[in-house]
């Protein structure tokens, strides 16, 4: 299926209703853009509980319980944060841009 839009002055488009509804978007959420080789793709912006719950399945066992010791007192959300903070994160994140590129 083909879908033809037009450019607004201000550089916008609409996204045509059978696209948001694969992408399960409505308004007011976030689209991402990526660009392949010669193509661009458009995808469904993670929400914040999604996000969540993927880093936390990506601090393995072991380093997360030393993350635990260290910052014990702080919640999901803020544990969280110091671990994006870390060497860790930044490795996983680097990796993770490698492989999209």
């Amino acid at each position: 299926m083909g879908y033809s839009a037009t450019i607004t002055k201000s550089g916008q488009i609409t996204i045509p209703k059978w696209v948001r509804e694969a992408l399960n978007v409505t308004t007011g959420q976030r689209v991402i853009f990526r660009r392949n080789k010669d193509s661009i793709v458009i995808e469904r912006a993670k929400t914040v509980d999604e996000l969540t719950d993927k880093i936390h399945s990506l601090i393995p066992a072991d380093i997360r319980e030393a993350y635990i010791k260290e910052y014990g007192g702080l919640t999901a959300a803020e544990f969280q944060e110091k671990w994006l903070e870390s060497d860790d994160a930044k490795e996983y994140f680097a990796e993770e841009l490698r492989r999209s590129l």
